[in-house]
């Protein structure tokens, strides 16, 4: 598998979205009177596990994701 595969079936599976209806986004954003417009993908996790003597005291993960459109 490619890294651009890769990435494409991440955003796929993360937000539920395909090629066509990022390109659908990218189109809408141009016709209005821009230079340029970009889409942005944010998905990532922070993991945390606290220690008390060598014991797991306490766990926790955030997962922060999202899509913009800059234009």
């Amino acid at each position: 598998m490619s890294e651009s595969t890769g990435t494409s079936a991440l955003f796929t599976d993360r937000f539920g979205v395909d090629d066509q209806a990022l390109t659908r986004v990218l189109e809408t954003a141009l016709e209005r009177k821009v230079d340029h417009a970009e889409l942005f993908l944010e998905y990532s996790t922070r993991d945390s596990v606290q220690l008390e003597e060598g014991r797991v005291r306490s766990g926790s993960r955030q997962i922060e994701q999202g899509i913009g459109v800059r234009a």
